[in-house]
């Protein structure tokens, strides 16, 4: 698996580096492009399942969705095992619920959450 060079490290580094520095319209921006990668996936008929700040990569201006290897089709996705990290799970999954796009939605507000605060949500 080759992944695009991305000199600013993932949005997790990204956001704690640029605590009390990165502009709302920067912010913003991340979003909108978070969100349209999201968009292509689901449109596909994927899921990604495992989607959280660790998994988006910065390269300037640039915002990209990384680690496909858990994407799967929205048809066939198992509800065996759990995919993720905790903190960005959505509650259907942690009751034994399929992953689908409203599960990735429900990460992606935790991203947003995680953008607006610089908070991992539910982390103690």
């Amino acid at each position: 698996v080759v992944t695009s060079y991305a000199k600013d490290g993932n949005l997790r580094q990204y956001i704690r580096k640029k605590v009390g520095n990165f502009p709302w319209i920067e912010r913003l921006i991340t979003l909108k492009d978070i969100a349209k990668g999201l968009e292509i996936i689901h449109n596909s008929g994927y899921v990604h399942r495992d989607l959280h700040t660790g998994n988006i990569l910065r390269h300037g201006s640039w915002t990209m969705i990384s680690d496909l290897g858990l994407t799967w089709s929205q048809d066939s996705v198992s509800t065996d095992e759990l995919f993720g990290v905790l903190e960005y799970m959505a509650p259907e999954i942690l009751s034994g619920g399929q992953y689908s796009s409203a599960s990735d939605i429900y990460s992606f507000a935790m991203i947003m959450y995680e953008i607006a605060s610089g908070k991992i949500p539910f982390h103690h």
